[in-house]
């Protein structure tokens, strides 16, 4: 489907069923990369890959594949930095940018109308991330349950898309690096997901 999708002859209508089939199939391999990732987890097989990660630049990368879903939304998307955020930090950067990828894509995908941030927090020794969204927000019950592998919000199964392990995937991945993902939120009020390494 993607080497048809360069075909310059194909008509407008047969495109946009190539565009679908890519899209169903980027979806499905993302499922699988879940349940996959899930089971490694489970068994103890995930490790870091510490190595000097180019922080800026993977920011950089994050900022491109979030601004455009934001703006396919009409939202705002911008990142805000604080304190002394280096360049460079020993960490599994592929890991980092999984959970602000699955943490910041949730954020666009249940917010309708407002903003999406991402803020990040140079602190001594450390750096604390935090995605904020202007979206619908989660009760008690809600934020209690969020983490548990297969568990998706009434609003989640709504719309019909993931699997209920990206949040739980994350959480493994920020303690795995030595922090942990916790989340506020109010009905109505948004939510902040945040973890510090």
């Amino acid at each position: 489907a993607q080497l048809m999708g360069h075909d310059a002859e194909l008509s407008t209508d047969n495109r946009q069923r190539v565009n679908t089939i890519n899209r169903a199939g980027q979806h499905l391999l993302a499922l699988i990369n879940d349940v996959l990732e899930i089971s490694r987890i489970e068994a103890g097989r995930v490790s870091l890959q510490t190595v000097a990660c180019n922080l800026r630049e993977a920011l950089a990368g994050i900022e491109d594949i979030i601004g455009s879903r934001a703006a396919e939304k009409g939202l705002t998307f911008f990142v805000e930095r604080s304190g002394d955020i280096p360049d460079y930090v020993l960490a599994d950067c592929h890991r980092i940018k999984q959970v602000l990828i699955n943490l910041l894509g949730n954020a666009v995908k249940y917010t309708d109308s407002g903003r999406v941030l991402l803020r990040l927090t140079g602190q001594v020794g450390s750096i604390r991330f935090e995605v904020l969204d202007t979206g619908p927000g989660m009760s008690s019950h809600e934020q209690a349950q969020l983490f548990q592998a297969f568990y998706q919000t009434p609003l989640g199964l709504a719309k019909g898309e993931g699997t209920g392990l990206g949040l739980t995937i994350s959480r493994e991945f920020g303690r795995l690096m030595g922090g942990d993902l916790r989340v506020a939120s109010e009905s109505g009020w948004g939510c902040v997901f945040s973890f510090t390494l």
